[in-house]
């Protein structure tokens, strides 16, 4: 089996930030956004499946054409093994939660009743939650 090759010394940050990498996956994406076509909006989740879509092909291609390496190990311990076999930048996680965030925000605002200012701080808090686990589980750069 895989032997972990670190000491987890911040348990808090640990299960915050590896809950908050799987908010960038597409596991979440291929649960989230039925669901919101079942239960909350159709026309929301069309949406939001035509931008998250756009925005993978868009990293995945960027990603081919920058050839940016993710960070070496060491001095960076990766957290996450399976991803390593493609490039790190652009982060498509960061990409997918910024773009799915923030259009659920532009594509309910005017359809629902809640507070503008709630849903861009939860707009704002679910992305930067995704691109600080990137830094956090080691693959990417603060760049």
């Amino acid at each position: 089996g895989c032997t972990q090759k670190y000491v987890v010394k911040n348990y808090f940050y640990y299960y915050l930030f590896k809950f908050s990498a799987a908010l960038g996956e597409e596991i979440f994406y291929i649960t989230f956004l039925p669901f919101i076509y079942w239960n909350i909006d159709h026309s929301v989740s069309r949406r939001m499946i035509i931008v998250w879509s756009t925005v993978m092909y868009i990293g995945q291609v960027s990603k081919d054409i920058l050839k940016w390496p993710r960070p070496l190990s060491p001095p960076v311990v990766k957290l996450e093994m399976r991803t390593d076999a493609e490039y790190g930048m652009p982060s498509t996680h960061a990409m997918a939660a910024t773009a799915i965030s923030f259009s659920f925000l532009l594509a309910t605002v005017n359809q629902y009743k809640y507070p503008f200012e709630l849903g861009l701080v939860a707009a704002f808090v679910f992305s930067m939650l995704v691109c600080l686990s990137r830094l956090y589980t080691g693959m990417h750069t603060v760049l």
